[in-house]
């Protein structure tokens, strides 16, 4: 019995050194996290921007038309175009001349007394007393000391330093203001005053 139990307990324990002796596995290496492409850098670029271009225009200058048109083109003067019209003057100042218009403002026309020149015929001829036969340059006017006006009276002038005044105590005082404003047939010198002579709605 003995010579069977020994090889038994020889073959048991040389399964158990096989079972036992097996290679221990090697741990798999860890796995690194894949790093991230870096994200792609968009660059500011600064283009500059273009100047603006000006174009050249071909509108033309306005070529000067005639007196009454020109009035009629000028804000400050609406009260002495309005005028021009009542009386019938219109086409005296659309054609011949030349003349040289001396035009009140607005304002000189509002500082008037109320109901100055509601008479037709006092309108009428303070207009033509505003009005000169030929085209004056200011320089001719300075060396007049008087003009005789379309209304056939005398209009006084004088020169104080580099201003023209019109007028005098009798006829009312006013001074050319701005330059001159030329027109097709004649020449416009503003003035801050109407002049009204003595023998205005005298038959």
């Amino acid at each position: 019995m003995k010579r069977f139990v020994l090889p038994i307990l020889l073959i048991s324990a040389l399964f158990i050194l096989i079972g036992c002796g097996g290679s221990t596995p090697t741990p798999a290496p860890p796995t690194s996290e894949p790093t991230p492409a870096p994200e792609p850098t968009v660059e500011a670029t600064t283009e500059a921007t273009p100047e603006p271009t000006v174009e050249p225009t071909d509108t033309p200058v306005p070529e000067p038309v005639d007196l009454a048109a020109t009035l009629a083109a000028i804000p400050e003067l609406s009260r002495l175009s309005a005028a021009i019209e009542q009386a019938d003057l219109v086409e005296k100042l659309q054609s011949g001349g030349p003349f040289t218009l001396f035009a009140p403002t607005d304002a000189a026309f509002d500082a008037l007394p109320a109901g100055a020149l509601d008479h037709e015929d006092v309108l009428f001829d303070v207009l033509l007393y505003h009005i000169v036969d030929g085209e004056l340059s200011l320089e001719e006017l300075a060396g007049q000391s008087s003009l005789t006006t379309l209304l056939g009276d005398d209009l006084p002038l004088r020169m104080e330093g580099d201003v023209l005044y019109l007028g005098d105590d009798a006829v009312g005082q006013a001074a050319v203001t701005g330059d001159p404003i030329q027109a097709t047939n004649g020449v416009i010198y503003v003035v801050d005053g109407v002049l009204i002579p003595e023998s205005a709605g005298q038959p």
